[in-house]
């Protein structure tokens, strides 16, 4: 078994209508606030209209069906917490959000689930309910943690190093903090590419005086103070680069080491940025 890809794995047209199987697993709950609710349940139905399958090909749906994935699958990613309070470049974020890689594991899992066979005998999909569909997508994210490599890894890097952040809305202050004003960032797609979900509530957005050149100069000033070898994780981190390959191009025995010092990066980030 080949383990888990990170890197970017397009979409053709083809591919995204092997997407309406998925979507077909999905409660009604799930996809209440997307539009794409009204699709038919009759998947030949689906892929014949031409206005149906030009949706299934936009990059709408697409994104939608990264969100709802991302949504079932994080029930079952031993995290704590809501997906939305995590960074996007958390590993587990991360990991919810590759939409092929869950499509792949899909159809290894539920090979029963044939699409040239169930076009042809014309079958009508029910809506399931939330149990029906978590039972699902339960035995998907078991098989992965059971047979493919790294997977496990992620989440336990993620456990030693957790993006976690409690937001008490009701502590004095915390509206102020940075740690805030990054969350509600996120939550407005100010600072990251990974869409909200769409079946969470989304906070009041405050604060939106803040001016970005100055953010971007405040944290340039931060970077300044750091060790230089902090400063070199920071970069690879914010190209794209997991804990265990910085490890490696800096020449760490084990990734231990660039998750502590992590750690004590973001401490001091959380004390510069609280004052």
């Amino acid at each position: 078994m080949n383990p888990i890809q990170t890197s970017y794995k397009p979409f053709t047209e083809e591919s995204q209508e092997l997407l309406l199987f998925l979507f077909y697993s999905f409660p009604p709950e799930l996809v209440a606030n997307s539009e794409f609710r009204d699709l038919p349940r009759n998947p030949r139905s689906a892929l014949r209209d031409p206005a149906t399958l030009e949706r299934i090909h936009s990059k709408q749906f697409l994104k939608d069906m990264t969100e709802m994935t991302a949504y079932i699958v994080w029930k079952f990613l031993s995290r704590k917490g809501w997906m939305e309070t995590y960074s996007g470049y958390s590993p587990a974020y991360i990991l919810a959000h590759m939409l092929h890689t869950w499509m792949d594991y899909f159809y290894t899992v539920h090979e029963d689930i044939k699409p040239p066979e169930i076009i042809r005998r014309n079958l009508n999909f029910r809506w399931l309910t939330m149990g029906e569909a978590e039972d699902i997508w339960r035995s998907v994210v078991w098989f992965v943690d059971d047979y493919v490599p790294g997977f496990r890894e992620i989440i336990a890097i993620e456990e030693e190093y957790p993006s976690f952040m409690d937001f008490d809305l009701e502590r004095e202050g915390v509206r102020q903090t940075r740690s805030y004003i990054d969350f509600l960032r996120k939550w407005t797609h100010g600072q990251t590419k990974h869409p909200i979900m769409l079946t969470a509530p989304v906070p009041e957005p405050k604060l939106r005086w803040l001016d970005k050149t100055d953010l971007k100069i405040d944290f340039e000033r931060f970077l300044s103070e750091l060790k230089p070898k902090d400063r070199q994780i920071i970069a690879l981190r914010l190209k794209g680069k997991t804990v265990v390959e910085v490890a490696e191009i800096m020449g760490y025995k084990t990734h231990s080491a660039v998750v502590k010092r992590l750690q004590r990066i973001r401490e001091k980030y959380d004390a510069w940025f609280g004052e």
